[in-house]
């Protein structure tokens, strides 16, 4: 059994090792697939405005809001007219909660309009109907030949890595309900893997409705990954889909319960490492990776690093490879210690930890969201010409992942205000690419 080193996890007792309050080990449990607790897709509201009119709504001043976010009235007051933006989720979570509204309330969730490229908004009525079947377990017609089914599902694996969300959207409904009927129809080995395939299908369609913003629909999605996972019989499978979860608690903003999975999905792999074994060890420092972001939520930075040391050493051992859609290994490492200082506020820093770095053979979903990051880190450090090349470049690249991201056009509007005297061309040329006046 491999140890790993102690970490000493946000709200930890260092010298215990144990939690000064219990963090669940799943998914909130108040989610039902019916649920559509999400942002208008019409709102083009920055955050900044949103926090202004629900503060002015529930009659909170600006001083008491500012203060639960450690930040000066005037800062406030610029990201509510939009002169600074606000990009990282610890400030915004515990704006929230005083507010008390969800995070996803102020984020939002990017509008849809005849510019937007096909970004899979369109599937997630279909989408929510499957899964909802799948809940109840009201099989749809006769079951489809496993071979069939298997190469469905890799081909909308192939699309969400290739940020092809409108094809990817297109295809989950019924490939939800066609893997959903041949796991209740068949038995044994067959049974098994059809329900490994079904774990994998959950899986995508999770990470794709939380992209569109629908985080109670991403809760159930993967939540219903997890099952289907430990039906197949696969450990590592499970831990895979526990992965899924984390990454939806990260977008939520659900901090403790992220964590919970976190520790629980390590502790999973604890027993499960070997020297050999490089899936394990690809979802070991994916697991590491995503505690490094939340412990940047809680603006822990010892823990970040303990996290990032974890991760860096085992994307040493693995190599660049992509076990159970993880695209674990160096390039990854280094994107995701990108994502966990920019949410530090550390923009720079950030900059400096992928230089060098060869992107080449991520896959392209990766690599935009890279750039989307980049041009955060630009942004933090006011260089809005900068911060625009990134994201243009990014929508050169995966257009739906791009239009598809709540916090671009919050990017964008923010730019475009601070940009009204000097007119510069990248600030312009990505402000009509989505469609800022």
């Amino acid at each position: 059994m491999y140890r790993r080193q102690a970490v000493a996890w946000p709200g930890q007792n260092s010298q215990t090792g144990y939690r000064s309050r219990p963090a669940p080990q799943g998914a909130p449990p108040t989610a039902q697939a019916g649920d559509n607790t999400v942002a208008d897709d019409h709102d083009i509201r920055s955050i900044g405005q949103r926090i202004h009119d629900i503060r002015r709504r529930e009659g909170i001043s600006r001083a008491d809001l500012a203060a639960v976010a450690d930040r000066s009235t005037d800062w406030l007051k610029s990201v509510e007219l939009g002169r600074r933006q606000l990009d990282r989720i610890g400030p915004l979570m515990a704006i929230a909660d005083r507010l008390g509204v969800d995070l996803a309330e102020l984020i939002g969730v990017a509008p849809r309009d005849d510019r937007s490229p096909r970004t899979g908004y369109d599937a997630v009525p279909q989408i929510r109907r499957s899964l909802l079947r799948h809940q109840l377990g009201q099989p749809t017609g006769h079951p489809r030949p496993l071979a069939d089914l298997r190469l469905d599902a890799h081909t909308a694996h192939r699309h969400r890595q290739a940020a092809r969300f409108g094809d990817l959207g297109a295809l989950l409904p019924g490939l939800i309900d066609d893997a959903s009927t041949a796991a209740a129809a068949h038995d044994g080995d067959e049974q098994q893997q059809t329900h490994g395939l079904l774990s994998a299908v959950l899986c995508d369609t999770a990470m794709l409705v939380k992209r569109l913003g629908q985080i109670d629909l991403a809760t159930v999605s993967a939540r219903q990954a997890v099952d289907a996972a430990v039906a197949a019989g696969d450990p590592l499978l499970e831990i895979a889909a526990m992965w899924t979860q984390a990454e939806v608690c990260v977008s939520a903003g659900a901090r403790v319960e992220g964590l919970g999975i976190v520790r629980a999905g390590l502790d999973r792999l604890d027993t499960l490492l070997s020297d050999d074994d490089m899936p394990a060890w690809s979802l070991w420092g994916t697991m590491h990776l995503v505690a490094a972001v939340q412990a940047a939520q809680w603006s822990d930075r010892a823990t970040v690093e303990d996290h990032i040391r974890e991760a860096t050493a085992a994307a040493e051992r693995t190599g660049d490879r992509n076990d159970h859609g993880t695209c674990f290994g160096p390039a990854n490492a280094a994107l995701m210690e990108l994502s966990s200082r920019l949410e530090l506020g550390d923009g720079r820093a950030a900059l400096e930890a992928t230089q060098g770095v060869d992107l080449s053979a991520l896959p392209t979903e990766r690599r935009a969201r890279h750039l989307i990051d980049v041009g955060r880190a630009h942004a933090q450090a006011r260089d809005d010409a900068a911060s625009m090349r990134s994201l243009l470049e990014a929508d050169r690249l995966a257009p739906e992942y791009v239009h598809s991201h709540a916090m671009v056009r919050d990017m964008v509007v923010t730019a475009r205000r601070r940009d009204l005297l000097t007119s510069r061309e990248p600030v312009h040329r990505m402000a009509r690419r989505i469609g800022v006046s």
